[in-house]
């Protein structure tokens, strides 16, 4: 099962994909005194029946940032 990931180092923290993300699987948490996003495995899929494919990785400002990983089988 392939899922989204956010690559933490290119991570602007917009929150972009957390506003976009149609079944809430983006969490935004606050860490360090800086907000921090992480997707939860269990609830993404890909925007499977969207034609352009996942929001979140559309939505973000940064090539690169959210990358499609194997998730928990």
């Amino acid at each position: 099962m392939q899922v989204m990931c956010i690559r933490e180092e290119l991570c602007e923290r917009c929150g972009a994909c957390w506003a976009e993300c149609p079944r809430g699987a983006i969490e935004r948490r606050e860490e360090g005194g800086q907000e921090r996003y992480r997707v939860t495995p269990a609830l993404c899929d890909l925007c499977r029946t969207e034609a352009r494919g996942p929001r979140c990785r559309a939505a973000c400002p940064v090539v690169g940032c959210l990358v499609e990983v194997r998730g928990p089988t």
